[in-house]
């Protein structure tokens, strides 16, 4: 999916070229003012101050859903903690790899940063792999529940976590080769047209012909994430509703019936035992909708967030390419190619505190602090 290493967020050399790119492409019809406001959104350094809060709230909460997920034991919901593992391993490593070149770029010198700009540009497509996998274990995710509600025989049967894991470890084996074609020859990651000052680079500005059939590659795969995830899961939010109006039908007749017999219950309660047991067993069949657990559901219902969650985050940053690639390209700086950046940030900051800690006991997460701090 687009770089994540939100450089547009966090490079300084990238901020002052885009931000003349922009002022050059507004001064023949724009007015001054719009031209420093322009100025004042991206020549700011209370934006990188902000990205780096951002990226340090994303590395404690994953290291703490990380700490809480290995607490876990082993259930029949395993695949459940493996995804979710998965997910915030990736997250969190991603995180911890921007942040590295965030703190680089802003403490160590230029002149000595000028040697290491090729680490740095190599560094910020390993963060962008780590952006893929993301999308990758969301989609497994997204077809895992869509089985467990589509096809519940062949999911109890055929989806073991042995596929699951099998599933993702494939997923990531094509997220490598698209990430790392730029190494090949095939895209960009680095400007070197000018040796004494290279620079980095995102692919969707590269110019020519094989570096713009990269972006559309990468876009046509992180696209295809993107739908598998919405697809699925439109799915997921159907069986939701069915199942929601299900139980609620039956818990209306089941009401229903205990009024008729109210009259009936001390009379029912003193006959015998085996009757009186026999009423309990009509209660809680008359709640019982279908095979599905309320594990299940809630871990159906997470999906269901998941999906509108990582289409808003992730889509801008598809729908930016085709806006960057064209011939009559949308200036660097614009403000969509920002909230781009700004979103995918924010997703793999939130992801763990929606998906793991808003789920977990206080107790359980004091004593997971307690643990770290011992």
């Amino acid at each position: 999916m687009a770089n994540i290493s939100v450089s547009t967020l966090i490079s300084f050399d990238s901020a002052e070229t885009t931000t003349s790119d922009f002022i050059s492409n507004l001064s023949s019809t724009a007015a001054p003012s719009i031209i420093e406001q322009s100025l004042a959104l991206y020549h700011n350094r209370h934006r990188f101050l902000f990205s780096g809060i951002v990226l340090l709230l994303g590395v404690i909460g994953n290291s703490l859903a990380l700490a809480i997920l290995a607490r876990k034991k082993a259930t029949k919901n395993s695949k459940y903690t493996l995804l979710l593992r998965c997910l915030v391993s990736n997250n969190l490593i991603g995180l911890l790899g921007i942040l590295t070149t965030l703190m680089l770029k802003i403490y160590v010198p230029e002149d000595e940063f000028k040697a290491y700009v090729r680490w740095d540009c190599t560094l910020k497509v390993l963060c962008r792999f780590f952006g893929l996998c993301s999308g990758c274990i969301a989609a497994v995710m997204a077809i895992e529940r869509f089985m467990a509600l589509a096809r519940p025989f062949i999911y109890h049967k055929h989806i073991t976590y042995a596929l699951v894991r099998k599933t993702i470890n494939i997923l990531v084996i094509i997220a490598v080769v698209v990430t790392f074609l730029p190494f090949t020859g095939f895209g960009a990651y680095i400007d070197e047209s000018n040796p004494t000052n290279p620079k980095c680079l995102r692919y969707r500005d590269a110019e020519g012909f094989w570096n713009k059939t990269y972006s559309v590659l990468f876009m046509s795969f992180g696209t295809l994430l993107c739908v598998v995830i919405v697809a699925c899961n439109l799915f997921v939010m159907r069986a939701l509703c069915v199942i929601s109006r299900k139980r609620a039908s039956k818990r209306h007749i089941h009401y229903d019936t205990l009024q008729r017999e109210k009259g009936s219950i001390q009379w029912i309660e003193g006959k015998s035992s085996s009757s009186g047991s026999s009423l309990y067993h009509r209660s809680n069949s008359g709640t019982m909708t279908a095979n599905t657990s309320p594990d299940e559901i809630k871990f159906a219902k997470l999906m269901a967030f998941l999906s509108i969650s990582f289409v808003i985050c992730w889509m801008p940053q598809m729908i930016a390419i085709p806006m960057a690639i064209l011939p009559n390209r949308v200036p660097k700086a614009h403000p969509f190619f920002i909230l781009a950046d700004v979103l995918t940030a924010l997703n793999f900051t939130f992801d763990p505190y929606i998906y793991v800690l808003s789920r977990t006991k206080q107790s359980h997460l004091m004593g997971c602090i307690k643990d770290c701090r011992c």
